[in-house]
């Protein structure tokens, strides 16, 4: 019914495509900082999502430093309103994340089809 892909990316198969995409509301979170997988990875999940798509980017953010202090509380935030949104229908703490990630300075959020 939902899904979250954090530092992540889309991998490849052996021949196979990636040509169906079902609608599944999908939050993404990515530093881009991050050299063990780039952010062009979730970039791209984003601009191909058919559903639904929240993107938390965290510009000063590596790897493992979208997880730790102020950007984990942020990210913990922002999964908990996107599963809260789509699996018990109270949209309430998603509705409060722009505000919260514009206060917090430590990354951006992009949506759409929402």
């Amino acid at each position: 019914k939902a899904a979250i892909s954090l530092s992540g990316v889309e991998s490849t198969f052996g021949d196979g495509t990636f040509d169906n995409r079902p609608p599944v509301p999908l939050l993404l979170g990515h530093g881009e900082k991050d050299t063990t997988i780039v952010s062009s990875g979730s970039d791209t999940l984003f601009q191909r999502a058919t559903g639904p798509a929240a993107y938390e980017r965290y510009p000063e953010a590596t790897h493992s430093g979208i997880f730790a202090g102020d950007n984990g509380e942020l990210l913990d935030q922002a999964a908990i309103a996107w599963l809260d949104k789509w699996l018990r229908k109270d949209n309430a703490g998603f509705d409060a994340l722009p505000a919260a990630v514009t206060a917090s300075g430590n990354a951006t959020l992009q949506t759409k089809n929402l």
